[in-house]
């Protein structure tokens, strides 16, 4: 494969059947229904599966108060996230999140905030184990040459976390009516993208496992420093590949789809619900010179980008 941002320079093309003709497709991943994934934008999918899924969310709380959890991107200042989960599961002050988001790092910590402080010596070994470091990246020649050295890293980082007991796990807590939602961006579409993990869950069997893994992977896959990952898709016997990276390259963090802005929704299962939002990383910069290198231009225009788009 070959890094995104400079695959022209290099000559190379990753080879691809063609993305789906049309914004609001109904093309699903092979051998999975629609339901798993719809468009941040989709009003009509918003509008037609919000009345189940608020009430579900109301039966499913413990007191009768829907709390919903943000995690943004951020990186390597995702291990601030899970710590914080952590710190606050140790003081017994973490309540159940009845919804889940997550994009970018904060979507690979976002089964275990799912899933509860049952679960977090996995984070506390994602952290510590020391699995992450060949993700890491060092200079320009790195940049453009050793993509596909840092997207094995990060498969197979994902891969040994998100074993059949955490998706079984997931597809449990789904099944009572709470919503674990991870974003990654189609590029063919330019759009966000939504995926129910605890639909996916619920499909069981290793295809549903390693989907699980692969939009993870999808929403943590920065373009130019890991590469894309290609869904596979079908609608109508007719199949296609769709390109998604990074969930950043559309949105640092999100509560609900954009369309729920917009769209007519009965909201009262809402009522005195709770937002909180994790921000993996800093949203006030602090000065210093930038040296005249690519490498460091490219990270502090990054991390300019992330904290403007997570204070919004």
């Amino acid at each position: 494969m070959c890094v995104l941002g400079v695959s022209a320079v290099l000559g190379c093309t990753l080879p691809r059947r063609e993305a789906p003709p049309t914004l609001f497709s109904s093309a699903a991943p092979v051998g999975f229904p629609g339901t798993v994934r719809f468009l941040s934008v989709d009003r009509a999918t918003v509008e037609a599966r919000s009345e189940a899924a608020l009430q579900g969310l109301k039966k499913a709380s413990k007191d009768g108060v829907v709390r919903f959890l943000a995690l943004s991107g951020g990186g390597a200042a995702g291990a601030f996230g899970a710590g914080a989960l952590i710190g606050l599961g140790h003081r017994d002050e973490r309540p159940q999140y009845d919804v889940v988001t997550g994009v970018s790092a904060g979507a690979l910590i976002a089964p275990f905030a799912f899933l509860g402080p049952e679960w977090d010596s996995q984070l506390v070994d994602a952290i510590t184990s020391g699995r992450s470091e060949h993700m890491t990246l060092h200079g320009l020649t790195q940049l453009l040459f050793g993509a596909r050295h840092r997207s094995d890293a990060l498969l197979s980082f994902v891969d040994h976390y998100i074993t059949k007991d955490l998706v079984d796990a997931v597809a449990k807590e789904a099944a009572a009516g709470r919503i674990l939602w991870v974003a990654t961006t189609d590029l063919d579409k330019e759009e966000l993208v939504i995926w129910d993990m605890g639909i996916i869950a619920q499909h069981g069997g290793e295809a549903a496992r390693e989907l699980f893994r692969d939009v993870l992977v999808a929403s943590a896959s920065v373009p130019g420093v890991f590469s894309p990952i290609i869904i596979h898709v079908e609608k109508g016997g007719v199949h296609y590949d769709e390109m998604h990276v990074d969930g950043n390259a559309s949105a640092s963090l999100f509560v609900a789809p954009a369309a729920a802005y917009f769209a007519v929704l009965d909201q009262s299962a809402l009522e005195g619900a709770q937002l909180y939002v994790l921000i993996n990383g800093t949203i006030i910069g602090a000065p210093s010179t930038t040296r005249f290198k690519l490498g460091p231009i490219m990270g502090r225009s990054f991390d300019a980008a992330m904290k403007h788009l997570s204070r919004g």
